[in-house]
């Protein structure tokens, strides 16, 4: 499969808009990435805000152009729209901007409306941070009730193990393949294991 090169992506995008205007290529871009599902973010090499789109700031109302991403981060807090996860706003703050210098792997982080974002953030070629933050809250969700079903499984096992090891009768149960699966403690006692 081949994919198109994008360091030509200016190149490629005036032409695709049907010329060399590099305004309408521009428009284009921008366009596109007011089209995707998830919030996008371009820090230069000095950290301040270049560009955002429309869902980055649905995630983080205030942004603004220009800010470093430490100044965004800390209006962020004060506004109170991260869920700080029994950190303190320092410590938040400091994990984040440690994150932000050296990413290597997505984080999860939580907003105060109940929202979960996976944030993935890369280093650009010239020094600055792109990153992307895609909604989780379903994915979030499904996991807590998995969690909640397995812990109720867990509780009824042990029930199960309780009643089975408190019968007067010895109880075993072979599976399809005439292997033993299930032994009660009186069992094990009556046939001398």
């Amino acid at each position: 499969q081949n994919l198109p090169d994008l360091s030509n992506v200016e190149r490629s995008a005036a032409r695709g808009a049907g010329g060399d205007d590099p305004r309408t290529a521009a428009l284009e871009t921008l366009d596109v990435l007011e089209a995707m599902a998830d919030g996008l973010v371009y820090f230069d090499k000095h950290d301040r805000l270049v560009i955002c789109n429309r869902r980055y700031r649905d995630f983080y109302p205030g942004v603004a152009e220009g800010a470093t991403f430490a100044e965004q981060l800390k209006a962020t807090l004060n506004a109170g729209q991260i869920n700080l996860e029994a950190r303190t706003p320092e410590e938040y703050l400091a994990w984040r901007l440690q994150l932000h210098a050296s990413p290597t792997t997505p984080i999860e982080t939580a907003l105060v409306d109940g929202r979960w974002l996976r944030i993935t953030a890369r280093k650009t070629a010239r020094g600055g941070t792109v990153a992307i933050h895609t909604e989780i809250t379903q994915l979030k969700k499904r996991e807590s009730a998995l969690r909640r079903v397995s812990e109720q499984l867990s509780e009824q096992n042990v029930l199960f193990d309780a009643a089975l090891n408190n019968m007067i009768q010895g109880l075993c149960m072979f599976g399809p393949d005439q292997r033993l699966i299930v032994v009660n403690r009186r069992y094990l006692e009556m046939y001398g294991f």
